[in-house]
Order: structure tokens, then sequence, then C-alpha cells
């Protein structure tokens, strides 16, 4: 298992040199974001017995996209923070460092192009509950795959654009379901060694992850456009664990208009 780690994270890096020198071929197709995200999210942790903590997340994403020759390529990295409430208080960090997609036009709809492709991602969260885990911190990590598409359609006479992507392979990190026996450390050295720590490799029978955007089609003469965004991400497995984020995003096109 940890070759397999290592090959797979090797891909994940290759991956992304590729990418990015296949995004350089074309820069006058390229399309620029930066997402400003305002998250209502939901966890449910076994750790927490059975409790639902409820809260805003603020989150920021940059995306660069180009398509050239009926392909569509992105790199959309993400982090945000938060606050959750039910029994005290939780904090909540995420960070999806890398995010790739690659697609192909497959068919059109109302000549409009369908993409069909896959990506591959990092995801990292992180909670605290100082006052039900006397602020040990609870983790959930994907490194994973899946396919994604990405097409217009036309709703209510205006023009919609859609994305959706959902897991199908990747690695996994939970802590294990014990009792801790210290306090909590909030040194870089213990984020980054926890969200690795017993990484393992599954499919659908160990966790799900299922993310949809809608998104106004950008205007010609503006830099602004709206988008709704729904993720749900569950682990089958002890500690079971289940989130879902409802999220309005301010969307702002950086490039030449």
């Amino acid at each position: 298992m940890v070759k397999f780690t290592k090959i797979f994270v090797s891909f994940c890096c290759l991956s992304t040199l590729i990418t990015f020198d296949l995004l350089a071929l074309d820069e006058n197709n390229s399309k620029q974001t930066i997402t400003y995200k305002t998250q209502f999210n939901q966890y449910k942790d076994e750790f927490n017995y059975g409790l639902v903590f409820s809260g805003i997340n603020l989150g920021c994403r940059y995306v660069y996209e180009i398509e050239s020759n009926n392909n569509l390529f992105a790199f959309s990295p993400e982090f945000g923070f938060g606050a959750n409430f039910n029994k005290g208080i939780g904090l909540a960090w995420r960070l999806r460092p890398i995010d790739l997609y690659y697609g192909w036009v497959v068919t059109e709809i109302n000549d409009k192009s369908f993409y069909l492709g896959g990506y591959i991602t990092t995801n990292y969260g992180v909670q605290l509950y100082p006052e039900l885990q006397s602020g040990h911190s609870l983790w959930m990590t994907t490194i994973e795959v899946g396919p994604e598409v990405s097409f217009q359609l036309e709703v209510l006479e205006e023009l919609v654009d859609i994305n959706f992507a959902v897991s199908l392979a990747g690695f996994t990190s939970r802590p294990a379901f014990e009792t801790e026996t210290h306090f909590y450390s909030l040194s870089f050295k213990d984020f980054v060694s926890n969200a690795h720590k017993d990484l393992e490799f599954g499919f659908s029978n160990i966790f799900s992850h299922l993310q949809l955007e809608l998104s106004q089609v950008r205007l010609p003469e503006s830099r602004f456009y709206f988008s709704y965004e729904f993720e749900m991400l569950s682990y089958y497995k002890e500690p079971n664990f289940d989130f879902i984020n409802h999220s309005i995003n301010l969307n702002w096109y950086i490039g030449q208009l």
C-alpha cells in the first residue's frame, strides 16, 4: 500500500506539470476567475455522538481555464475557513491545493458544447471541537479521481453553465476511532502528518463525493456573475463522516473584456 500511495501521489504531481504545459499552449483562449464563496456547511462526525454542527464558511477559489481544439482544461485550487455550532463551537479549515479537470467535446446541445472528462483533486478538511473533543483535531482527506461533465442549458430563457462531478476512486484518511489522551497541537507539522496518516485506497464502498455547480453565463461587458454550488462528501467506515455544503458564489473575471 505504501508503494501504491507513492505511485498515486507521483501521478498527481505529474498530472499537474503536464496540465500546466498544455495550458500554456494557447494563452489567447484562457480565462481567469477568482470566486468568493459564502457557504452554509453541515458536519456530522461519529466522534461527536451523532450531533450535526452547522455554520458559515468563507472560501476563495482561483480558476485558470482554457479551451483549445475542442478540449477544456481547468486548474482551480481553493481554501476556506469557518465556524459551526451545536454543543459548543467547531472550527473548520478546508484546502484543495490540486484540482485539475480535462474534458472533450462529445456532442452539442442546442449548439452548445457538451464536455465529458475527468478530474483529479486533493481535498483536506480539518475540524476542531474544543468543548467536545478537548481540542483534538478531526480530519477528512480525499485524494480522488472521477468523471465530470460541463455544459450549458437554457433555464427560464437564461443560459446556465452546469458542472457535475462524482468521485470514482481514491485515497482517504480519517482519525483512528479511539479516545485521544493528549491535548491538541496546532503545529503545521501535525496538520500535514495527520492529513496523510494511514491512507486507504477504495471506491464507493469507502467514500463518495458529489459536486454540482450552476452558474450564470457571464455577459461580455461584465466582470461579475453569480453561481450556486452544492457539495456532499460521505465516509462510510468508522468513524463515519458526512459533510454537506450549499454555497452562493460571487465570481470575478480578471481577464481582458
